[in-house]
């Protein structure tokens, strides 16, 4: 199978050169996320453009064949990535639009096109060619660098533009990306749009678009607090949350107060926990959070960019960081003082973690002041995908040769 997929690189080489040769369409956009999942900013973005922009063909392109077939009985337009039509979709479509990698969507097939990297969350960790350890360390900046963009091109591909969502991470990505700041699109992310909408109009957006979300929403609102544990992968240390908390424990106190406790473990993460809880839910690997935040009322996580979003929200922020000198130590490196950030309250222990579920109950939890969310954010306010889609059609429709 290793060498099958060298051989496979190989030929899709002189693909990826000739793609840049066929004539593309600037009214069809292609769009994909990681993982063959209909996550991220791709997938919010891809529903905007696909209900507003009327002019546009907005096509979802994945390797999930089940995927697929659920968004075209939803309506949408979804095409399997090696397929004839997929492929030549691909090569026709003038716009690439995908949440981290060219490879979400069809990395030989996007030479000539506009390519958008929405990537996925203001960066906590050290990124791209700022990542100095450990595997990625060594693929980004060793003396074999020419070998890897040759083997593993989706790293490597340039993009035209990037999303950002202010000028201090527009610093971060042009230089671990190694792009100018005149290619970072300060304009927000298209899944935190919703955040902003009101009640009815979220209502019925979660109605239309994630309806599976709606039993769990309605379980939610049966408790007087909802909690969201959203932690981490760890690359050198556990991820088995059973060793971390003490599940009995905090069931009984989260039904003392008639509090819920959402859990979803990194998708990367396999170990299932046992036991059922009334008040504690683990979520399935491919729920969407973003759906289910604006209805929660505290998130507790670790090092995931997620808090970042969640400051949006405007609701208190729980850092429990019972491994942080281990994981600064042993992981890639942060930004940002984590200690200074001062986004939330750091927490080191379980005992601590009780501590704060009781501190919850009466309401003494802290938000953070609105300079924090104009230094990450600048005054978005929830119009992203207006801005992001008008932006690509003017460049798209000027006739600008694309490399």
């Amino acid at each position: 199978m290793k060498y099958l997929k060298i051989l496979l690189r190989i030929f899709l080489w002189p693909v990826y050169w000739l793609s840049g040769f066929f004539p593309r369409d600037p009214k069809i956009w292609v769009f994909g996320s990681h993982n063959n999942a209909f996550i991220d900013n791709s997938k919010y973005l891809f529903i905007y453009a696909s209900n507003n922009v009327k002019d546009v063909k907005a096509i979802w392109i994945s390797g999930n064949r089940e995927l697929i077939k659920k968004l075209n009985q939803r309506g949408y337009k979804a095409l399997y990535r090696w397929s004839i039509k997929g492929i030549f979709t691909c090569l026709r479509a003038k716009v690439h639009i995908f949440s981290a990698y060219i490879s979400d969507i069809n990395w030989a097939t996007s030479r000539g096109a506009l390519k958008l990297n929405l990537w996925h969350g203001i960066p906590l960790k050290r990124i791209e060619y700022d990542i100095e350890t450990g595997k990625l360390g060594k693929i980004y900046n060793s003396n074999l660098s020419f070998l890897y963009k040759f083997f593993i091109p989706r790293l490597f591909i340039k993009f035209d533009f990037l999303l950002s969502t202010s000028s201090l991470i527009t610093d971060i990505f042009s230089k671990a990306f190694r792009i100018k700041k005149e290619q970072c699109l300060e304009f927000g992310y298209p899944r935190c749009d919703h955040f902003f909408y009101e009640r009815e109009k979220l209502k019925a957006f979660i109605e239309k678009e994630s309806p599976e979300t709606l039993e769990l929403l309605e379980k939610m609102n049966k408790f007087n607090k909802v909690l969201i544990y959203l932690p981490t992968f760890r690359e050198n240390s556990t991820n088995d949350l059973s060793m971390i908390l003490n599940f009995e424990v905090l069931q009984s106190k989260l039904a003392e107060y008639n509090f819920l406790l959402v859990i979803k473990q990194h998708p990367s993460i396999k170990n299932k926990i046992s036991g059922k809880f009334s008040n504690i839910i683990f979520l399935d690997s491919a729920t969407d959070v973003y759906m289910l935040l604006p209805f929660t009322d505290v998130l507790i996580t670790d090092y995931s960019s997620v808090f970042f979003d969640y400051i949006l929200l405007n609701k208190p922020i729980l850092f429990f960081c019972y491994d942080k000198e281990h994981y600064l130590k042993e992981e890639r490196g942060f930004y940002f003082d984590y200690d200074n950030l001062k986004l939330g309250k750091l927490i080191n222990t379980f005992e601590d973690l009780k501590n704060e579920i009781d501190n919850i109950l009466i309401n003494r939890l802290k938000t953070y002041e609105q300079d924090k969310i104009k230094l990450f954010w600048n005054g978005y306010s929830g119009n992203s995908c207006e801005k992001i889609t008008s932006f690509i059609r003017a460049i798209a429709n000027s006739g600008v040769k694309i490399k």
